[in-house]
């Protein structure tokens, strides 16, 4: 009859080898999602900049319009864009359309800023003004 022993040693080894295995994936794992975690909140805090910059020009062509005549809004709505736009090296557009409110003619403006040409931050703003 054989007896059957089993080595101490070796089910040891096969167990540290294991661990060892298991710990390795899990820092794998751990650096991975870590890594992806600060690149997205890199991306995500240039996106949340790149909005506030767009934000703040639109806000700037509005104070620039307000500081106009509101019957001179529609002949200068392009000049304040183009030199929002140089000023701040963002793109700026002004629509402007009419309306009637108490039989009295004003304008709307709508103002677009954006930031590259795939828009990666665009923002909208409005701003009106009646002809007195």
């Amino acid at each position: 009859m054989r007896s059957i022993v089993s080595n101490p040693v070796r089910s040891r080894t096969g167990g540290v080898l294991i661990e060892a295995i298991v710990a390795s994936m899990l820092l794998v794992t751990a650096t991975t999602s870590l890594t992806r975690f600060v690149v997205s909140s890199r991306q995500l805090g240039i996106a949340a900049d790149q909005q506030l910059a767009a934000k703040l020009v639109t806000e700037n062509a509005i104070e620039r319009l307000r500081s106009i005549p509101a019957k001179d809004w529609p002949a200068n709505a392009e000049s304040v864009a183009k030199a929002v736009t140089e000023a701040s090296g963002i793109s700026t557009q002004i629509e402007m359309s009419s309306f009637q409110i108490d039989q009295r003619q004003a304008w709307h403006a709508t103002i677009r800023s954006q930031i590259g040409k795939d828009q990666l931050a665009v923002h909208e703003n409005h701003a009106w003004k009646v002809v007195q």
